[in-house]
């Protein structure tokens, strides 16, 4: 039977159970489950800027599997438009090949649905759906992943990196201990760019005028932008997530820049083990204030007992500022994939180092 998509509604709930139970039984992996209740809405203002809906792949009685539409105001060559996320894209193809194409059904109904679209996420740019985008002609990037190091013991004792092969737990074991490690990284993560920039670190309480005009400043720099105005930041980084750190940087007082960051303790993790790591979602500043904005955001949270500082960064300008404060590059398993629509704009812009968009967008935050 024809696979057609419709809106999660309260009567599919049994159909969902039964499709996690088949998932199970095939031995997909959990986190490819379907929600058992009926999901709940991003934010609880009356009029959110940032609405979501939960679609089911249905198959006659039977539910194949299901996704999330996201939009979000966005930017595009200073047009503003919604920007619609395709977001946790599930398929019982995992499991049986005789669905192994809803996905690109997916797409389609996407495409029918906006010329804005995007995803985030996937993992690999050669997993399975990213690989169904670029058939559909979209753009796949890989998003290059960032960190800095804080208590260099701990990060050589804890990253599961370190227990694939002998060599490097010989080198975990020799590092950790004896303060080499710490050495080793303090030299790669030397901060060239911001000797004498330090800026002052303050809670926002609430995002304001002020924090318009830094991403006016920013925005002209980007040619495919996720918003980030003050009534975004309300949704995107709301002081009632209490995991969200939210900090205003200043400089003699005035705010030249601002960042979010999520703190999580780690606890068995299958990348990070037992550390506490930040994940830098946002930090957006003036270009000349970029590194010193990064570093300020960076120290703040190590105060805060993060071990680890990590972020995914699409735009040139952060890329090159977070590099310039002193953060190491590594293998990225987060990747973007833009429309046609999309896609056209940003080459004729200056390229995919012009996209602002990160890992508080779609399921960013999805493990962490």
């Amino acid at each position: 039977m024809a696979i057609s998509i419709r809106p999660y509604a309260d009567g599919d709930i049994p159909a969902a159970k039964a499709f996690n139970e088949r998932m199970l039984s095939g031995n997909a992996p959990s986190e490819f489950m379907l929600p058992e209740a009926m999901p709940r809405p991003l934010s609880e203002l009356a009029e959110p800027l940032i609405t979501s809906t939960y679609f089911l792949a249905g198959d006659g009685e039977f539910v194949r599997g299901g996704f999330v539409l996201t939009d979000y105001p966005a930017s595009l060559a200073g047009e503003k438009v919604n920007a619609t996320d395709l977001i946790a894209p599930l398929s019982e193809g995992i499991i049986d090949p005789a669905f192994g194409m809803t996905g690109m059904q997916y797409i389609k109904y996407l495409q029918k649905y906006t010329k804005y679209g995007m995803a985030v996420g996937m993992g690999n740019v050669n997993n399975p759906f990213p690989r169904l985008l670029k058939a559909a002609g979209w753009n796949v990037m890989s998003v290059p992943f960032f960190f800095h190091v804080v208590r260099a013991g701990r990060f050589f004792s804890q990253m599961r990196v370190f227990e694939g092969s002998m060599a490097k737990k010989l080198v975990a074991g020799i590092a950790g201990p004896t303060g080499l490690g710490a050495l080793g990284v303090a030299a790669l993560q030397y901060r060239k760019w911001t000797a004498g920039a330090v800026l002052d670190v303050a809670d926002p309480g609430e995002w304001g005028a002020w924090a318009d005009e830094i991403w006016r400043r920013f925005l002209p720099h980007c040619s495919f932008a996720i918003t980030r105005d003050a009534a975004a930041l309300r949704e995107f980084h709301p002081p009632a997530d209490k995991r969200m750190v939210r900090l205003v940087l200043k400089r003699a007082g005035k705010p030249v820049g601002w960042a979010a960051a999520l703190l999580t303790q780690m606890h068995d993790d299958k990348y990070f083990g037992n550390l506490k790591v930040a994940t830098i979602m946002d930090c957006v500043a003036a270009v000349e204030d970029l590194p010193a904005a990064i570093v300020a955001s960076t120290n703040d949270l190590g105060r805060r007992g993060a071990d680890l500082v990590i972020t995914n960064q699409t735009h040139s300008l952060s890329q090159n500022a977070f590099r310039g404060a002193g953060y190491l590059s590594g293998p990225s398993n987060y990747c973007l994939g833009v429309s046609k629509t999309i896609a056209e704009v940003v080459k004729a812009a200056g390229g995919d180092g012009t996209i602002y968009v990160t890992r508080a967008d779609g399921d960013g935050r999805m493990h962490l």
